[in-house]
């Protein structure tokens, strides 16, 4: 809204999807999102988290269990019998969450949705919250073969965050943090330095809470982790925890709890 543009980034909201990538056209087991990620910038999503990793070889059912537990047996085992292309090693670094035997795709095509995104929509500041499971210079390579470079924001901790008119007009519009390595280089923003968050991995909702959980309690964003972690994702849990009452009423408990605006507010579905 044109009416936020002489906010601070860390005076406003955004909203947030958390495992972006796992849309249906990806993961076709599991997936936690019912749009692609262009959809989900199209719809108001300002800020994506994705994970990156290899995709690595599956030669047994026991192996896929060690790499993602919540996975039963049997299904292991269904899932190797019936195993394709998917199970075998790829080049690249990929979108995808655990394992990319559940679907995933390159790191440079949705890095490209959001650069066509940030191409169309030149007054949108748009936020990555990187899981990086892949090093730095791996990750950093896809970045500017999608061409997003021109895009990207560099902080300047001495001067503090701009507003979003400042960074619209000096064209730094892609904001990047990385959870594990982060920079370099200097736009490759090491998100624990910068911001905190509220625990995560929730089974009902009356367990959500705003607990400090990573990052320093200082830092001046906070991201609130808002989704319920199941064996498989569930949309009709996420109705429950998505209804406007239940975010708002959490989010203004995390403003009272932590004394700072929740920045992203990450959801599934």
């Amino acid at each position: 809204h044109a009416e936020l543009c002489d906010r601070g980034y860390d005076e406003v909201v955004q909203a947030a999807t958390h495992n972006a990538m796992s849309s249906p056209d990806v993961v076709q087991v599991w997936p936690e999102h019912d749009g692609t990620i262009a959809e989900q910038l199209d719809a108001g999503i300002r800020t994506l988290l994705i994970d990156t990793h290899f995709w690595t070889d599956v030669a047994s059912p026991e192996q896929l269990t060690a790499l993602d537990p919540a996975i039963p047996p049997a299904l292991a085992e269904r899932a190797v019998q019936r195993s394709n292309d998917r199970f075998g090693a790829r080049d690249g670094v990929f979108l995808c969450h655990n394992h990319c035997v559940w679907g995933g795709r390159p790191l440079v095509d949705g890095l490209v949705d959001v650069r066509a995104f940030l191409d169309a929509n030149p007054d949108e500041v748009v936020t990555l919250i990187v899981q990086d499971e892949t090093p730095s210079e791996d990750t950093v390579a896809e970045f500017g073969a999608a061409g997003l470079e021109p895009f990207l924001y560099v902080h300047d901790d001495a001067a503090g965050w701009p507003t979003l008119g400042e960074m619209i007009d000096d064209g730094d519009r892609l904001v990047v943090f990385a959870e594990n390595e982060g920079s370099p280089p200097d736009w490759y923003h090491p998100a624990f330095d910068h911001m905190a968050d509220t625990p995560f991995g929730f089974a009902a909702p009356e367990a959500m809470s705003c607990e400090p959980n990573r990052g320093p309690p200082e830092a001046p964003l906070l991201l609130m982790n808002h989704w319920l972690s199941r064996t498989a994702p569930d949309r009709q849990a996420a109705t429950v925890v998505n209804a406007h009452d239940a975010v708002v009423e959490r989010a203004r408990g995390c403003e009272r709890e932590r004394g700072r605006l929740p920045n992203f507010v990450a959801v599934d579905f």
